[in-house]
């Protein structure tokens, strides 16, 4: 993943360039620092509803656990939490969302996209809420036009699975029923006004930047 970054930000710029001669994507200034730690809020957010709801009705990812316990918790977090997001948005939202929308709505470009990086997770219970969260990346990066708005939030997702499941699995599964059901609705609620924040919050002045 990390030899493909630069291969990644290479094509990126050249597709970006493309697209900017045609007219088809606009892009916009460096967001504000709030917007970006409204994003990385969003990740944190959607991960603790996701690991609630799964614990609540005792549906679980060894796979996932087996790769986070087989390394050493920092790896884990530097590569799942941060070299992993950088990759993956550079392929599924800068380079797969920004073609699809030359092509289609907003809507149809999110679904899509979506899509593909449910299946390309491989599995049912990451494929289920990876679409979710592909729908989430799409929405912040359509809306701010620059990666590091859905890389805060994949980070923000991915951290928190390494970081709960190393140090705070024992404690979310001590919790009796109405205690993971209180936290499904605290993160549920959380999220939605997160994302009615993301789509409220008006995009910074248009430019036409250099990558990202």
């Amino acid at each position: 993943q990390v030899a493909a970054v630069p291969f990644l930000i290479a094509f990126r710029i050249m597709d970006g360039n493309r697209l900017r001669a045609k007219g088809a994507w606009s892009e916009f200034r460096f967001p504000v620092f709030w917007k970006l730690l409204l994003c990385l809020a969003l990740g944190i957010a959607m991960a603790f509803l996701a690991l609630s709801s799964f614990e609540l009705i005792g549906f679980g990812d060894d796979g996932t656990q087996s790769i986070v316990f087989s390394a050493h918790p920092v790896i884990s977090v530097l590569v799942i939490g941060i070299i992993g997001p950088a990759t993956e948005e550079l392929v599924f939202r800068v380079l797969l969302y920004s073609r699809l929308r030359e092509w289609m709505a907003p809507v149809s470009a999110g679904l899509l996209s979506a899509l593909v990086f449910a299946l390309a997770h491989g599995n049912a219970t990451q494929g289920v809420t990876a679409f979710f969260y592909g729908l989430a990346l799409a929405l912040v990066y359509e809306r701010y036009k620059t990666f590091w708005a859905p890389f805060l939030l994949h980070a923000g997702i991915n951290s928190t699975v390494v970081i709960v499941a190393v140090a705070g699995r024992s404690l979310m599964s001590s919790l009796s029923d109405p205690g993971l059901f209180f936290i499904v609705l605290l993160s549920a609620a959380i999220v939605v006004g997160l994302v009615v924040a993301a789509y409220r919050s008006a995009p910074a002045e248009k430019k036409m930047p250099p990558f990202p």
